[in-house]
C-alpha cells in the first residue's frame, strides 16, 4: 500500500490529513484506512498507535530504561536507550529510543509490539526542521503475522517533507535550565494546591538518587504545577467536549493516480515483491488504477442480526427496524423472538413484542411497547403495555407508564436471569425462580435536578396471587421442584400499593453532549444513593403490605492504572416500620445460584441460601480488585495470554444473621466473561465452595418485561 498525504499538525495532537494519492494491492475485502493513521500519532503523547508510549507521564510504571551506548555523530551526542516493558503486554512496546544529549529530542524510535501472533515493528526517524525542533521524517512499519497456521507480512513506509514549520514561542525549545526558568510560574501565581506540589517537588530535587516511584512522583508534580491553562479549563469543565483531533479527507482522484504519477512522487523505489503484487493485481483488473466501484467496495462491514437484516425475509424471521415515516419507526422481534421463555409454572411463552417510536421533535421521543404471550401450560394470555416519554435531553427526563398481567419473580429487583432459568429448566429440570401471578399498574419518572443529581419517583398498584407448577417437561426427565410460592397459606392472594422516592448523586459527574442529549461519562468521586419506599393500603378488604423502608448505597469504580481497577459498593437499610410484610416486599440480595450467570461478580453473592432476605435492618459490602497482573499472570510464560485476574470479597450482616463473608478469585477473558471459584464463611467456619461462570453478553439477549 502506498499513499501521498498533506498533513497539517498543531501541537500537541491535532492533525488535518488530506490523502492526495492512494494505491494498494490489498484485496478490497479488507479495510486499509487504518494503515494511514501512523502519521497522525506521536511518541510524545500518552498513547502511540493505540498503545502506551514509552514517553507517557509515569512511564516508569510500565517500562524499564537502560542506557546501552553513546554515539557521536558530527556535533550530536546520541544516547541509545533500551526500552523494556515491565510486563509482557500487547499495549506495551519494546525496543530502543535514540535520544539527543542536552536537547533530549527523540532522534530514532525503534519499537515493536506483539498481540495474538501479530507483531508490529515501528522505526521512526526524526530530523531537525528548525533549530532545536526535531520532527518525524520517515515511518517504516512492518507487520508480521504467524497465528493459527496463517503466516504473512506487510510493510508500510512513509516519508514526510515539511513545507513550513511555525513555533509557539511560549513553548520554544531550549536547554533544560531555560525550560525550567520559563515554565515554572512565580510562587504568588500558584494556587494552594500548586504551592503544596512545588514544596514536595523541591524536596525531591534535593535528593542525589531517586527511586522509580519518586521519579514518577516528580513527573506528576511538575505537570500539576505547570499545567497549561487550556488543559486546566478542560479538566475543570464538567462537559467533555469532543474535539476532533484527526480530520481525514480523501481526494476524489486519490485512487485513480496512474503509474507515471507514482514514479514521480515515490521517495523509495518499489521492492521486487511489491512490484509483483501490483502486477498480480493489474492482471486481474486489467488496469493500474482502481475504479470508483472497486474503491467503494474497499471496506468490510459485518452485520449480525436484527438492526439491519437486509431483506424482507430477514426482517420477518430475525426482526428489525421498519421505517414507517421520517419520524415514525417500528421494531419487531421476528419469528425467532416468538419464544420468550420457559418455566414449570407457565410452560412456554409464545407471542411477540412490538415497539413503536415517534420522534415528536428534536428533544422529545415517545415509545409504545405492547407485548402479548400465551402460556402453554397455564393456558392463559400474559400481556404488558408500556409507554415512555423521553424529554429534556440535558436533564435526562423520562416518564414511564405500564400495565399488564404476567408471572413475576418474588425477588423482582435482584433475581436470577429468566433466560438462564429457561435453559436450566429445559435441559436440567431445575427451577431457580419463585413465581407469582401479578396484575399491575405502575408509573415512574426520573430527571436530573442538577448535574449528577437524579430524582426518581414511582408508584405501583398490584394484585398478587400464588402459582403452582403446571408442567414438568425437561430433556433430562427429572422430577422438578415445586414453585415454593404456591403455598397459599404463606402467600395469600392480596392487593398491594407502594410508592418510591430515590435520590442519586455523583459529584462532578462529567458528561458528553451527543445530538443535544447528555451522556454521563465518569467521575473521580463515588455515587451516593438514598431511597425511601412505603407500602400502604388503598383497599379496605385487602391484606395489603404496610411498611416504611429506608436504604442507602455508596459505590465507585476506580481505574488505578491501564491494567488495574478497584470496585466497591456498600449498601444498607432498615424497615422503619413493618406492620405487615409479604415475601414480595422484603429486601433480597443478588445471589448467583446457577453455574452460569449473566451478572458480574463485582456486586453479587454466589453462595447465599436461595432467597436470602433482610430482617429489620441490613448492611452489605462488595470489594473487587481486578488486574492484568495479580498472581499467576506474573509468571513470564503466562504473560503472552490475554486474560486478567480478580479477587473478590463480599460481606453481609442483618438483624437476624451474623456476619457472613464470601471470598473468591476469578479469571477474565478479553472482557467477554469470567470464571471464578468462591468460598463462604460464617461462625468462623467454611460453609461452602462453588464455581461460577459469568457471561455478561447474555444480558444483551435478555429483554425483560418491565
Amino acid at each position: 500500500m502506498e499513499s501521498q498525504n498533506n498533513i497539517h499538525f498543531t501541537s500537541p495532537a491535532t492533525y488535518q490529513q488530506e490523502v492526495v494519492a492512494l494505491k494498494s494491492s490489498i484485496p478490497p475485502e479488507f479495510n486499509i484506512s487504518e494503515g494511514l493513521n501512523i502519521m497522525t500519532t506521536s511518541i510524545y503523547n500518552s498513547g502511540m498507535d493505540g498503545r502506551i508510549s514509552p514517553l507517557t507521564p509515569g512511564s516508569f510504571r510500565y517500562y524499564a530504561f537502560k542506557l546501552e551506548d553513546v554515539a557521536y555523530q558530527s556535533d550530536l551526542i546520541i544516547n541509545k536507550i533500551k526500552v523494556t516493558p515491565r510486563k509482557r503486554n500487547p499495549d506495551l512496546f519494546s525496543g530502543y529510543l535514540y535520544i539527543l544529549e542536552n536537547s533530549w529530542n527523540v532522534y530514532i524510535a525503534d519499537l515493536a509490539a506483539s498481540e495474538l501472533g501479530t507483531t508490529m515493528h515501528y522505526r521512526i526517524n526524526y530530523h531537525q526542521v528548525k533549530p532545536a525542533v526535531y520532527l518525524p521524517t520517515t515511518y517504516d512499519v512492518t507487520m508480521t503475522i504467524n497465528t493459527m497456521g496463517v503466516k504473512g507480512s506487510g510493510k508500510y513506509y512513509a516519508s514526510l517533507t515539511y513545507q513550513s514549520v511555525e513555533i509557539d514561542e511560549a513553548h520554544r525549545p531550549g536547554t533544560q535550565q531555560e525550560a525550567e526558568q520559563r515554565e515554572m510560574p512565580d510562587s504568588e501565581e500558584l494556587s494552594p494546591r500548586q504551592q503544596k506540589a512545588a514544596t514536595e517537588l523541591e524536596k525531591l530535587t534535593q535528593k542525589e538518587e531517586l527511586t522509580t516511584r519518586e521519579a514518577y512522583r516528580m513527573s506528576k508534580l511538575m505537570s500539576r504545577i505547570v499545567e497549561p491553562e487550556v488543559v486546566k479549563k478542560q479538566r475543570e469543565s464538567l462537559e467533555i467536549k469532543r474535539i476532533e483531533k484527526i480530520k481525514k479527507e480523501v481526494d476524489t482522484l486519490a485512487w485513480e493516480r496512474d503509474s507515471l504519477y507514482w514514479n514521480r512522487v515515490r521517495s523509495l523505489p518499489l521492492r521486487v515483491d511489491e512490484q509483483q503484487s501490483y502486477r498480480r493485481r493489474d492482471s486481474l483488473t486489467g488496469n493500474d488504477t482502481i475504479t470508483r466501484e472497486r474503491r467503494e467496495r474497499n471496506e468490510l462491514v459485518l452485520s449480525i442480526g436484527g438492526e439491519d437484516s437486509g431483506t424482507l425475509f430477514g426482517k420477518i424471521t430475525q426482526g428489525g427496524k421498519w421505517e414507517m415515516g421520517p419520524k415514525l419507526s417500528l421494531r419487531y422481534g421476528g419469528v425467532t423472538g416468538g419464544l420468550k421463555e420457559y418455566n414449570f409454572v407457565d410452560g412456554f411463552w409464545l407471542g411477540q413484542t412490538l415497539s413503536l417510536q415517534h420522534e415528536m421533535d428534536k428533544h422529545r421521543i415517545i415509545r409504545l411497547t405492547p407485548s402479548i404471550y400465551y402460556a402453554t401450560a397455564r393456558k392463559e394470555w400474559l400481556w404488558n403495555v408500556a409507554a415512555s416519554l423521553s424529554y429534556a435531553p440535558m436533564s435526562l427526563g423520562r416518564l414511564h407508564l405500564s400495565a399488564g398481567h404476567i408471572s413475576r419473580d418474588v425477588n423482582g429487583m435482584n433475581g436470577e436471569s429468566r433466560l438462564m432459568n429457561t435453559l436450566a429448566a429445559i435441559a436440567l429440570g431445575q427451577n431457580f425462580i419463585r413465581l407469582y401471578d401479578s396484575r399491575y399498574l405502575k408509573a415512574d419518572h426520573s430527571i436530573d435536578i442538577a448535574n449528577g443529581l437524579s430524582l426518581f419517583t414511582g408508584a405501583e398498584i398490584e394484585k398478587r396471587q400464588p402459582l403452582r407448577n403446571h408442567t414438568s417437561f425437561n430433556i433430562a426427565g427429572r422430577k422438578v421442584p415445586d414453585n415454593i410460592s404456591s403455598e397459599a397459606g404463606l402467600h395469600p392472594t392480596h392487593k398491594a400499593a407502594k410508592m418510591m422516592l430515590q435520590l442519586t448523586y455523583t459529584p462532578r459527574y462529567r458528561y458528553y453532549v451527543r445530538e443535544g442529549r447528555k451522556q454521563y461519562a465518569s467521575s473521580r468521586y463515588p455515587t451516593f444513593s438514598l431511597a425511601y419506599e412505603k407500602g400502604f393500603n388503598l383497599f379496605a378488604d385487602s391484606e395489603a403490605p404496610l411498611y416504611d423502608k429506608l436504604s442507602f448505597s455508596l459505590s465507585h469504580t476506580i481505574n488505578l492504572s491501564p491494567f488495574e481497577t478497584f470496585d466497591y459498593q456498600f449498601t444498607g437499610g432498615s424497615f422503619l416500620s413493618s406492620a405487615r410484610l409479604h415475601p414480595h416486599d422484603l429486601h433480597y440480595f443478588r445471589n448467583n445460584q446457577m453455574l452460569f450467570t449473566p451478572y458480574e461478580f463485582n456486586r453479587s453473592f454466589n453462595l447465599l441460601p436461595p432467597y436470602t432476605a433482610t430482617g429489620d435492618w441490613w448492611m452489605d459490602g462488595h470489594l473487587s480488585m481486578q488486574s492484568q497482573y495479580l498472581f499467576i499472570k506474573n509468571l513470564p510464560f503466562l504473560q503472552r495470554y490475554s486474560f486478567d485476574e480478580a479477587i473478590h470479597l463480599q460481606g453481609l450482616i442483618t438483624g437476624e444473621r451474623k456476619l457472613y463473608l464470601e471470598g473468591g478469585y476469578s479469571i477474565g477473558f478479553l472482557g467477554l466473561g469470567r470464571a471464578g471459584i468462591f468460598t463462604s464463611f460464617s461462625d468462623n467456619k467454611i460453609r461452602g465452595v462453588a464455581v461460577r461462570i459469568s457471561y455478561p453478553l447474555w444480558n444483551v439477549s435478555e429483554k425483560p418485561i418491565r
